[in-house]
């Protein structure tokens, strides 16, 4: 029972300096390029398999998109990271009651920008704990499940890239995440301008 105990607290300091070491990266500067972001939520889709396929069926909605600017990796990590809240927020064994949807699409707010949204019929989160998700080790899962660093790294990688990431929920009703993503500029374009 002691072992199991020192294992598992064993475990979560190290998912914690995983994390802190993620975090501490996040300022270094990374090349931003333009990436496809359906490539990247396809890759994250494939990593959260095991981890949604007990807790929901995934809807894809990919519309045609340009490139954003970003970096792959971390979009990936983003994406994975949003995907696997969605699932956790999921009680396992009802796989075909629930669902995730995840959509790429331009923005309808009219700025050039790609939104990338993850919806899931889960728990959902409350209104006195929403403005708190994306604060470092902030959690509203159990003790010992998670770190409180994964919504916070989503963020800090997000608005590296140039974009931002809001959320909406109700208790009982689901979460949505919404990533926005730049528009990266025609292949050229800056070549162009220098021309001219």
């Amino acid at each position: 029972m002691a072992l199991r105990e020192a294992l598992e607290g064993a475990g979560r300091v190290r998912d914690i300096v995983r994390d802190l070491k993620t975090l501490s990266r996040l300022d270094s500067e990374e090349e931003i390029k333009p990436v496809d972001a359906r490539n990247a939520v396809d890759a994250a889709l494939k990593l959260a398999f095991e981890e949604v396929r007990h807790r929901a069926k995934i809807q894809r909605h990919f519309s045609e998109v340009p490139r954003v600017l970003g970096d792959e990796t971390r979009l990936v990590q983003v994406m994975l990271n949003l995907v696997t809240n969605a699932a956790q927020s999921i009680t396992p064994g009802a796989p075909d009651e629930n669902q995730i949807t995840v959509e790429v699409k331009r923005a309808e707010s009219g700025a050039d920008e790609v939104e990338i949204v993850v919806t899931d019929t889960g728990a959902g989160i409350s209104a006195n704990h929403l403005p708190k998700v994306f604060e470092p080790f902030f959690t509203t899962k159990p003790a010992g499940e998670g770190t409180g660093l994964g919504l916070s790294i989503c963020h800090r990688l997000v608005h590296g890239m140039g974009g931002h990431i809001h959320v909406s929920s109700e208790t009982g009703k689901g979460s949505r995440f919404s990533v926005f993503l730049c528009v990266a500029a025609p292949q050229g374009t800056h070549q162009d301008e220098v021309e001219s």
